[in-house]
């Protein structure tokens, strides 16, 4: 009788561990296949247009955000992403992105105060490892839903 209980408790257990990976990588290449789809950034014109029309959206969080677009950011490039963002300054930050999606990402990043702290590659100790648990939980999430245009 024991074992069958637990059979089924075990049974039932990856029943939902196996929909929570099935709807988690279901999302990703939804995401993946959105942000391709997303128009392409080829031009620090470019860029700054993108940045400029999705940052109205955000104004009313922090509108004292300084953004400063960077098309050609070896930060991004060194990277397989479709952006990135970088704190210079207190209210001063780095946009670098390959499209539309990539842009909005970012914003989120820096209007929901994500690099408040600093940015992750220069943390040092237990702040690293919990700007990286953060990040990876949290932060990067809300910035992808974000992305894709759902807003909280």
């Amino acid at each position: 009788m024991v074992a069958d209980e637990l059979f089924s408790y075990l049974n039932c257990g990856a029943a939902v561990f196996s929909f929570g990976v099935v709807s988690y990588l279901a999302a990703r290449i939804g995401v993946a296949v959105y942000s391709n789809r997303s128009e392409e950034i080829r031009t620090q014109t470019q860029l700054e247009r993108v940045v400029s029309e999705e940052a109205v959206h955000y104004r009313d969080k922090r509108p004292d955000v300084k953004l400063v677009p960077l098309y050609s950011n070896p930060r991004l490039f060194c990277r397989d992403s479709a952006g990135v963002a970088w704190k210079l300054d207190d209210e001063v930050f780095e946009v670098s992105a390959r499209n539309r999606y990539g842009v909005r990402h970012e914003l989120a990043h820096i209007y929901e105060g994500h690099l408040d702290l600093g940015n992750l590659s220069e943390r040092k100790g237990i702040q690293k490892v919990i700007g990286n648990i953060l990040y990876h939980v949290y932060y990067e999430p809300v910035a992808t839903l974000h992305g894709v245009g759902i807003k909280r």
